[in-house]
């Protein structure tokens, strides 16, 4: 049984993540502390303008040069307490200081282990 369920929710994970691909710019995995859960070309490019940039391990919030969008950020992924969907707007600076708003949609889930992360 065990193997069954966690087979349905590896199905339901991909199928969300190829859903907000189709509707969002990046989509990308936060751990439980907040940072980039693996490498992506996609999101090093958005933030870097440069593809083989690692992003593993990083914060978002690195990449946020306003203290008030770091704060938000946070109170947000760690006030969660349920798979409730929400949505913030925040400044990013890509490469070379460029400074660009954001709409982020989060949403916090749970593997089998019952770790929380963050999409």
């Amino acid at each position: 049984r065990l193997v069954v369920e966690s087979k349905l929710l590896s199905s339901e994970m991909s199928a969300m993540r190829e859903l907000l691909h189709l509707v969002c710019d990046v989509v990308v995995e936060l751990d439980v502390e907040l940072r980039l859960a693996e490498d992506s070309p996609k999101t090093a490019a958005f933030l870097t303008m440069n593809p083989r940039t690692s992003t593993k391990g990083k914060t978002l919030q690195e990449y946020m040069p306003k203290d008030a969008d770091q704060e938000l950020f946070k109170e947000r992924m760690l006030g969660l307490s349920t798979s409730t969907p929400g949505a913030l707007h925040v400044t990013l600076m890509g490469s070379h200081g460029h400074l660009f708003s954001v709409e982020m949609f989060y949403v916090k889930v749970y593997g089998l282990d019952g770790r929380a992360q963050h999409l």
